[in-house]
């Protein structure tokens, strides 16, 4: 998001919803001082500051601008339904990519995921896992309270030589001696992968109720 405009509406919901920058200050409990900084664009909130503001406006437009300051009045009422989350980065499915989760930048706001654990976005790209998944299909991944199913699809981070790390999204399966194999619904094209138990660094289940029902 960029933070000038993205100050610009948070000045706008603090003046028409919340008594302007006073009342922004009690809400987030913090210094006025400190709410110019967000005013200004010098910082930007992160998740716990933007859920403060859900019962005061639609955090897809103070965000993005996209649609009405206020939400709908169906959303407006479900906000106990949902979080703020970050959409992290894109995230290759077929070549695996150095380094792919950056800083957050953009948040989203998803209905009826409360259930998850650490949840976050990120954006899919390339082919492997087509009729699954499709390039620029968000999907939300979070962190696994127990051992992941067999052939679930996953996000995958692993180290694949003394100093680099790859990251991508897959079906997984697990090996006899407890090491991992991923592999692409579009396998033709896309072989396998092979990955010992040591060398993985975090392995996220991908939810599969989101933009779109995973198969």
């Amino acid at each position: 998001m960029e933070r000038e405009v993205f100050g610009n509406r948070l000045k706008d919901v603090a003046d028409k919803h919340l008594g302007g920058i006073q009342g922004l200050s009690k809400l987030w409990d913090m210094k006025v001082q400190a709410i110019y900084k967000y005013i200004n664009g010098q910082r930007l909130p992160g998740t716990e500051l933007l859920e403060k503001l859900q019962d005061y406006v639609n955090i897809n437009w103070l965000i993005s601008g996209d649609g009405n300051m206020l939400p709908d009045e169906p959303i407006f009422a479900d906000k106990s339904r949902s979080r703020i989350i970050p959409i992290l980065s894109e995230v290759p499915c077929g070549v695996p990519a150095i380094q792919f989760i950056s800083n957050a930048n953009k948040y989203i706001e998803v209905f009826d995921i409360k259930h998850l654990l650490n949840p976050f976005a990120v954006s899919a790209q390339g082919m492997s896992m087509a009729q699954t998944i499709m390039p620029g299909d968000v999907l939300i991944c979070h962190q696994a309270t127990g051992p992941v199913k067999e052939h679930s699809v996953v996000l995958v981070s692993y180290k694949s030589s003394p100093d680099t790390t790859m990251g991508l999204i897959k079906r997984m399966m697990y090996k006899k001696d407890g090491d991992f194999i991923f592999y692409s619904d579009n396998s033709r094209n896309f072989p396998p992968i092979e990955v010992k138990k040591e060398d993985i660094f975090a392995l996220f289940p991908v939810y599969n109720k989101f933009l779109r029902s995973l198969k």
